[in-house]
């Protein structure tokens, strides 16, 4: 069957959520839901026709649980929709040039006003559950981890895994197994706790701003920083940070009027879209032709955050 990738955000059921579509069970009864969308399908037919060493009835009635099928008159049906992809959405060359002139070439300015003013004008907004799917598609994802003063995110494609400690965290935290490109890094510093590893982090980013040589003695996380690319060596030896570090999480004030007016004309692109499933599934279209125009060579962003 073909690639289908899934979107969703269900409060504080996500993560139960997220378990039970990366089991590869769920997607053999998507699949077979497909095929079999103008039939009617029952328990028995069910269990008949898909094999399988998991408890089948008590995988359904998770999904049920999560509303993602539903099972009346003893007939199962799924709950959400499969979109089909669709063209990029075509954006006003005003918009576009008004958001050029703002990043302009600061990153700080790029990161702050995709992975923070966007995503925050896009999809916090959104109170209701979704779940959807899509087909032969990959759109961006936010992944956020840290604690109460420091945050590590990357803003990337949903299919793919960049090498960057936000999805590093993500995935170690995920219990599976862990994409072959972040072997080294596991290796480097196995199973290590966040709230451990933050404090190194950003003592190895203060020793960076003074500038000082790198140093001799072995520093696991020092290494951890080098291998993601997020500490450089100059040609002398010197290690520099070239990762942004937002340390405000609020507009420049001479930017405020120019955002609210970017704001509510972008807002009246979905004012009429009245179910949610579809309210984000465009949302998640204009968020890749927005990041499309204005970094066309780039597939990610990452970036440090100081929330204290």
């Amino acid at each position: 069957m073909e690639a289908i990738t899934y979107f969703f955000d269900n409060n504080n059921q996500s993560k139960d959520i997220t378990k039970v579509v990366n089991d590869p069970l769920f997607q053999t009864i998507v699949d077979y839901f497909i095929k079999h969308c103008n039939q009617e399908i029952i328990l028995r037919k069910l269990k008949t026709d898909i094999h399988t060493d998991t408890n089948l009835e008590l995988f359904l009635d998770k999904l049920i649980k999560y509303k993602l099928i539903q099972r009346k008159d003893r007939r199962y049906s799924l709950l959400f929709p499969i979109f089909q992809p669709e063209p990029p959405i075509q954006i006003s060359e005003t918009i576009i040039d008004s958001l050029k002139i703002i990043i302009g070439e600061n990153a700080e300015t790029a990161c702050y006003l995709f992975g923070e003013w966007f995503w925050s004008l896009l999809f916090s907004e959104e109170r209701n559950p979704y779940f959807f799917g899509v087909r032969e598609a990959d759109f961006f994802i936010k992944r956020e981890v840290g604690n109460d003063t420091w945050k590590m995110v990357s803003i990337c494609l949903k299919r793919q895994q960049p090498l960057d400690l936000a999805n590093f965290f993500t995935l170690l935290s995920a219990q599976t197994k862990l994409p072959d490109q972040f072997k080294p890094l596991q290796d480097l510093v196995g199973d290590v706790d966040i709230n451990y590893f933050i404090p190194q982090l950003q003592k190895v980013i203060r020793s960076a701003k003074r500038q000082k040589v790198a140093k001799t003695k072995r520093d696991i996380f020092r290494e951890t920083l080098l291998l993601t690319g997020d500490l450089i060596q100059n040609e002398v030896g010197e290690e520099i940070i070239v990762t942004p570090i937002l340390e405000n999480l609020s507009p420049p004030i001479e930017l405020e009027p120019v955002l609210e007016e970017l704001a509510l004309e972008l807002s009246e692109s979905w004012k009429l879209i009245e179910d949610v499933n579809q309210r984000v599934f465009f949302k998640l279209q204009l968020f890749r032709s927005l990041f499309k125009e204005c970094f066309p060579q780039n597939k990610s962003l990452h970036y440090f955050k100081n929330v204290k």
